[in-house]
């Protein structure tokens, strides 16, 4: 805490940042003025003497600025107090210093309790001269004052034990005590909390409505703002949004308030997170304007309140008309009025708001947040159950739900709550019939009474569940038999507020569209809301004037379906249900499915089928004409390209050479994917790959399926090359839309029955097809072809073998058909040599980072070639058996030939070609070998046993420096700098168990060994003098221990979430930190290991994946890399100097990197 001190002259000077004790200060509450009126740090400069100066304002027009004479009431109101020292917030922080401005937030409420006076400054109140002058003059204005509506200052009115008031004048008026009873009525606030009672008294609920009213400049600050009042200790992220920081508060609170609700009981229960009607997932659905839907809600309300004995509301009604929206109305009419108990909205393929397995717990977490009487009955609950959640359905929700809503004391509870459950059909339907006989079950409550509001389709399973209990307890209401004049209004009611903002929006006429135009488009819905609000969606995607013409063609609309209009988007919802028609009773209709499916796609698929003329770049799905589309793709075709393997899985129809099956794959594999392509349905024919992969077995051998079809993506994944022995290789080329265009005839040059070997160059220029006889080289980009390579040494009727570019592109190896020979080309200019070997067949090649050496491998013989190809071509030859792997050191000096369990391990010079040393590895199983950072050294590894080898020069041939025997290795990962190596391993099977070695690399002494056997935790990771070790550990925290002694240093405590990723600078004065976050905005956190001491802190967006982090050797930047679904990579480097971050770049497909390489440090 920095203080003023008043000079002796009349002058002020700063004081060190002080820690406790402090000299006593008094301490100035106020509202900021315009920005530029208000004195700062920076706005003070000290007299060049030891010890620090005077200060002096930096420019002479703020000695008359507003915030100046705020800082000289308080120093004079202090010395008449006989106070030296005093503090005020605008220019006692150096608010560029993110630390100190973290820390000044953070302990704001202490400092003002701390302090000896506090002056509440007034400037918007106007009072006398005279302390007992009469209330009246200035009461409506203190009611007024603007003090009372900021969020920072109810802190500053509780905190200190004495407040004294001044307006305008700068004369007192009044204090805290005096002036109690006024303010407790203008704040809400008790009296006897103004007079110093522990804020711990009063429960959570009183102390957030004191905030409730009080606004902030920054929205994060309206929660950040509360720590000192719930005395919580907290990071401030600001860049995460309101809603995240009170969430984040809330469950602070929750683990403070309620110790009994922590990890082990409430939070650790299963949640289903997009299954509230107001959860984050939902925020953009709507509820039912005003006057509509009118009748239907009233009775829904009367149902409620009243005093029916049906406990269930069931409204039915078809697809479209508006169910969900209703539901999401009656929720929001009662969480108005405390009374929604829970609510929880199924959508089948929606994840955990699909089925019923988090069904109970989600209504149990919800009941506990919204009823806080049931708050230690659900603790307790989980306590006494042990591990409900994994126990039956039923019994969830008999110990979870029905014994707590019957413990309650019905006296205290005599209105009804609500529970709202949407949509059910659409949740799993062997679940169905439980979920309602459950619900049902709400009726044997003595304690709260509970009313459930139910929808769905007309379904067969719920028609069926309904039935099976009693008519007494639901009632129904079936939404299509509402009087079509009833329906039209609302759907009227809805189209003319929809196109009056649409209206707006465009700056389109003011009597646009008409009430004509709206009574034509509620026909047109025929009753379905959904209609009606895609045609608004449709109408409003268009720009300026267009959207008028949108409307006036929609209105104009015959049979022909507009591309993106409301019957398409129907098109769609009907085709979604239509899926789920399709049974699986019957083996043998399945079987018919299947073979109608597979018929139609042999009839009517073929390459280019919409007759582009050429691969099509730049065409989107929805360049292609509705009509043509419809006409080349009709919606029974569309059907069987989605769900023919399905069918096949579930017919369990037998895969028989040259039968439908085999013909489709053989001719239409890749006609499928472009007709996928252009459904915008391209991720299901992924998930329909990968299910085929899973179900085609031979029945004979019960062995995979094999088509001799070759798939291979370029490494950029635009370009993919099939090739098969029935026919000539086809390639496929991904537009900028998205979709798989076919390249016009494919590739001519091998016919059928050829088999090619197909590889793409790195940098993504060229694409090898090679065969028996010959290797041609295409032009990725344009697939013209660019050289043609004769082979040598094939074999008549075997296949073509296998080819690897080199790194750098420049050459191209290729072991011939026979597996005796391999081909080195230039493939700038064609140049090859030959190189046949002698025995056994060669089937691997290794090609090291440098991309200097080539290494063979023999795997039926016992051979390893190594070839210098920047050198003359000479081979030596090793007997060698069965090697499992070929690693490089990171130079490509030296070669490793990984063995099988039992032989020996092998060692080159890869240069020389010359054969360093044979070692038997420590025994066991699952061998790894690793290079050390400086290739020095050589970590053998396996499920017994570690060892350590010296490779470099300093030894006349590798040596063993050490070996141990282990528990098991599962990681293992040497320090930056070569000098330690971390080691862990899983003693046993249960979680939590598990425990890590930190080695020194050359003497083998183990530094540490260390276990945490109460918490699931993540990879440690080593600092650059292995000094320090960091241990995430689940929940948040991250540990340092000592990397000499093993002993606890500290513990570092900030983030929610688990720790996904940690990484120290390399002088060790700072360990980033980063976790996951909502919404893909991540929480980092850089620290100072050496004190533990948060030095920033702050949110950052990324793609989906978070993927590794750095540290800039000084601790200045952090970097951080992220991947999305679709394999981008998105690279950030951020100047952590600003609270929030700065972000210097973002690269998409990002090859892999060292952000800070040695050579940086130099």
């Amino acid at each position: 805490m920095r203080l003023l001190r008043i000079l002796d002259n009349g002058e002020f000077s700063f004081t060190d940042n002080l820690d406790q004790p402090t000299p006593p200060y008094a301490i100035l509450s106020h509202t900021w003025g315009p920005d530029q009126e208000e004195i700062k740090y920076q706005d003070w400069v000290a007299d060049a003497q030891s010890g620090g100066g005077s200060l002096h304002l930096t420019h002479a027009s703020k000695a008359n600025s507003y915030g100046y004479k705020k800082i000289l009431f308080c120093a004079k109101q202090a010395l008449k107090d006989n106070l030296s020292y005093f503090w005020v917030d605008t220019c006692c922080i150096d608010k560029t210093n993110n630390v100190e401005l973290q820390e000044a937030i953070i302990s704001m409420f202490r400092w003002y309790k701390n302090s000896k006076k506090c002056y509440v400054y007034l400037p918007d109140v106007t009072t006398g001269n005279s302390r007992g002058e009469d209330t009246a003059h200035w009461e409506q204005a203190f009611r007024d004052s603007r003090w009372f509506t900021r969020g920072w200052t109810l802190q500053e009115l509780l905190a200190p034990s004495t407040a004294d008031f001044f307006g305008s004048s700068q004369k007192w008026f009044g204090d805290k005590s005096s002036l109690a009873a006024l303010i407790a009525e203008i704040t809400g606030i008790p009296i006897h909390a103004l007079r110093g009672a522990p804020l711990s008294d009063f429960d959570v609920t009183e102390r957030m409505a004191w905030a409730k009213l009080r606004r902030t400049k920054k929205e994060e600050d309206g929660a950040y703002c509360l720590l000192g009042i719930f005395d919580i200790n907290m990071p401030l992220l600001y860049g995460e949004g309101a809603e995240s920081a009170y969430r984040r508060l809330q469950s602070k609170i929750d683990k403070k308030e309620y110790p009994e609700l922590r990890k082990d009981t409430l939070d650790n229960l299963p949640y289903a997170e997009g299954a509230p009607f107001d959860s984050m997932a939902l925020q953009h659905e709507r509820t039912c304007l005003e006057n509509t839907r009118v009748g239907l809600l009233q009775k829904i309300y009367e149902w409620v309140d009243g005093e029916s004995d049906q406990p269930i509301f069931w409204l039915k009604g078809f697809a479209g008309m508006g169910k969900s929206t209703i539901a999401r109305t009656v929720a929001q009419h009662y969480t108005d009025r405390d009374r929604l108990g829970a609510s929880f909205f199924f959508s089948r393929g929606g994840g955990d708001v699909s089925h019923t397995k988090k069904f109970a717990t989600t209504i149990a977490v919800q009941l506990a947040e919204r009823v806080p009487a049931l708050r230690q009955g659900v603790n307790n609950a989980v306590k006494t159950c042990g591990k409900i959640a994994t126990r039956r359905l039923a019994d969830q929700w008999e110990r979870l739900v029905l014994d707590l809503l019957s413990g309650l004391d019905k006296s205290k509870h005599q209105v009804p709550h609500v529970f709202v459950v949407d949509a059910l059909d659409e949740c799993d339907e062997d679940d169905i019939e439980l979920v309602i006989r459950l619900l049902a079950r709400v009726r044997l409550s003595t304690g709260m009474r509970v009313r459930v509001f139910l929808t769905s389709r007309p379904e067969t399973e719920v028609n069926y569940g309904m039935s099976q209990i009693l008519n007494k307890e639901h009632q129904d209401f079936v939404l299509h038999n509402i009087e079509d004049s009833i329906v039209q209004h609302d759907i009227g009611v809805f189209l003319k507020y929809e196109l009056e903002k649409i209206q707006q929006k465009h700056h389109l006429d003011r009597k646009w569209p008409g009430e004509e135009a709206i009574g034509h488009l509620a026909k047109m819905s025929f009753g379905l809301f959904i209609w009606a609000a895609t045609a608004c969606r449709y109408i409003n995607e268009a720009r300026g004037p267009l959207a008028a013409q949108r409307l006036a063609a929609l209105l104009k609309s015959g049979s022909k379906i507009a591309k993106n209009s409301p019957q398409q988007h129907l098109d769609g919802i009907y085709l979604k249900v239509l899926r789920n028609v399709v049974r699986n009773e019957y083996e043998d209709e399945e079987q018919e499915n299947l073979y109608e499916a597979l018929r139609l796609i042999l009839e009517s698929l073929r390459q280019d089928i919409f007759e582009l003329g050429n691969p099509g770049f730049g065409m989107a799905p929805d360049d292609i004409d509705s009509f043509a589309k419809n006409k080349r793709l009709p919606p029974e075709l569309r059907y069987a390209c989605l769900y023919w393997v399905q069918h096949m899985q579930k017919s369990g129809a037998p895969l028989l050479d040259g039968g439908l099956e085999h013909r489709f794959l053989q001719e239409h594999l890749l006609h499928w994917l472009e007709a996928l392509g252009w459904m915008g349905e391209t991720s299901e024919g992924v998930c329909s790959l990968i299910l085929l992969g899973s179900i085609t077995i031979d029945f004979k051998t019960g062995h995979q399926w094999r088509f001799y079809v070759q798939i291979v993506f370029s490494m950029d994944g635009k370009t993919l090359v099939r090739t098969s022995r029935q026919d000539k290789p086809r390639i496929w080329v991904l537009d900028s839309h998205g979709v798989w265009i076919a390249v016009p005839g494919g590739y001519d040059r091998f016919g059928a029955g050829i088999r090619t070997f197909v590889a793409f160059s790195p940098d993504e220029r060229l694409v090898a097809l090679v065969s028996r006889e010959s290797i041609v080289l295409l032009d990725a980009s344009t697939n013209a072809e660019v050289r043609i390579i004769k082979r040598e040494g094939f074999i008549e009727g075997e296949d073509g073998g296998c080819a690897v570019f080199s790194p750098d592109s420049k050459l191209l190896f290729s072991l011939q058909n026979d597996g005796k020979g391999t081909q080195i080309c230039d493939v700038s200019s064609g140049k090859c040599r030959d190189v046949r070997h002698e025995g056994f067949p060669t089937t691997q090649i290794s090609v090291p980072p440098s991309g200097r050496t080539m290494a063979l491998a023999a795997w039926f013989g016992r051979r390893v070639e190594i070839w210098d190809f920047g050198m003359e071509w000479e081979t030596d030859s090793e007997s060698f058996c069965n090697p499992q792997d070929l690693v490089f050191s990171l130079d490509g000096s030296t070669l490793v030939a990984v063995p099988r369990e039992g032989e020996e391990l092998r060692i080159w010079n890869a240069l020389s070609q010359q054969l360093l040393h044979r070692l038997l590895p420590p025994p066991g199983r699952d061998l790894v070998v690793a290079f050390s950072p400086n290739d020095k050294r050589l970590c053998i590894a396996t499920a017994d046993a570690l060892a350590i080898w010296g490779i470099d020069s300093a030894f006349q041939q590798p040596r063993r420096l050490w070996e141990v025997g282990t528990a098991g290795n599962d990681y293992t990962a040497f320090s930056p700098d070569g000098s330690y190596l971390v080691s862990s391993r899983l003693k046993s099977s249960l979680i939590g168990e598990q425990s890590f070695h930190l080695w020194h690399v050359d003497s083998g002494e183990c530094l540490l060994e260390q276990q945490l056997p109460d918490a699931r935790w993540g990879l440690p990771v080593l600092s650059q003098d292995g000094d320090l070790i960091a241990v995430p550990v689940e929940g948040g925290p991250i540990i340092l221990l000592d990397g000499r002694s093993g002993s606890w240093r500290r513990t570092l405590v900030g983030h929610d979430a688990t720790v996904e990723c940690l990484a120290f600078s390399r002088d060790r004065s700072a360990l980033a930190s980063i976790s996951a976050g909502l919404d893909e905005a991540f929480p980092v956190m850089i620290w100072n290991p050496s004190s533990g001491v948060l030095l920033r802190a702050f949110s950052i967006r990324l793609l989906s994946v978070l993927d590794s982090i750095d540290l800039s050797p000084d601790g200045t930047h952090f970097a951080v890399a992220s991947i999305d679904i679709h394999s981008d990579i998105d690279v950030q480097v951020w100047d952590v100097g600003a609270l929030t971050g700065q972000v210097l770049f973002t690269s998409f497909d990002f090859p892999a990197f060292d952000l800070w390489p040695q050579h940086y440090e130099s």
